[in-house]
């Protein structure tokens, strides 16, 4: 919401503070985790990339070009992954949200699609108070996948996307081909992505 917005909004005796359509701070946080989760299996169930993919383990280049597209073009990815147990958190109905859960967790155990390697960290991470029934143990199996996506947009310039990444589990350091994602965007002079990687404490002294 825009600030001039909000202040409207909150103002006393204003139409906003006596409409029936008023939400309470708890209802908020509800609506949003509901929102965001709602969204989030979206994103899981509906991935654009279609049957035409391989299994995750025999993809190439331009299907991790394809799926780092695909998640350019969802910014909202990012504030769920780093807001959303806050939301939660401050939840009046926790009932309401934690069916939401189940139903996000059930699609990703069975989706077979990248989505559960993408959150399956950050899922342990995030969402154990509601009982995921994700084994955590396993992961670090995902750890790759995500590599390989960080990489892929650091190399596309998709500052997005990597930050994203970031919050799913991916290292910032790891290295493919003997390139650490600051020097593939150093080489690509991405400012924005080289800052992001300082940011989350990327090794400056790394060198090819």
């Amino acid at each position: 919401m825009h600030k001039t917005a909000r202040e409207v909004c909150l103002r006393s005796m204003c139409f906003a503070e006596t409409s029936r359509l008023r939400i309470s701070h708890d209802g908020s946080h509800l609506r949003m985790s509901i929102t965001c989760i709602r969204y989030l299996r979206v994103c899981v169930g509906h991935t654009a990339l279609g049957d035409a993919f391989p299994n995750i383990d025999s993809w190439i280049s331009k299907h991790y070009e394809a799926y780092v597209r695909y998640l350019n073009d969802r910014p909202l990815i990012d504030y769920i992954l780093r807001y959303l147990k806050y939301h939660i958190g401050c939840s009046c109905q926790i009932a309401d949200v934690s069916y939401q859960i189940s139903q996000l967790v059930e699609e990703l155990l069975v989706s077979g699609n990248p989505a559960a390697k993408l959150f399956d960290h950050w899922a342990c991470s995030n969402l154990s108070e509601l009982e995921t029934r994700f084994d955590c143990e396993l992961a670090s199996e995902s750890g790759l996948f995500k590599d390989r996506l960080l990489h892929t947009a650091a190399y596309m310039m998709c500052p997005n996307v990597a930050e994203g990444l970031f919050l799913a589990g991916a290292q910032v350091d790891v290295r493919l081909q003997d390139k650490t994602p600051l020097i593939v965007s150093a080489e690509r002079d991405c400012d924005v992505i080289i800052q992001l990687l300082i940011d989350w404490n990327a090794n400056k002294e790394a060198t090819g």
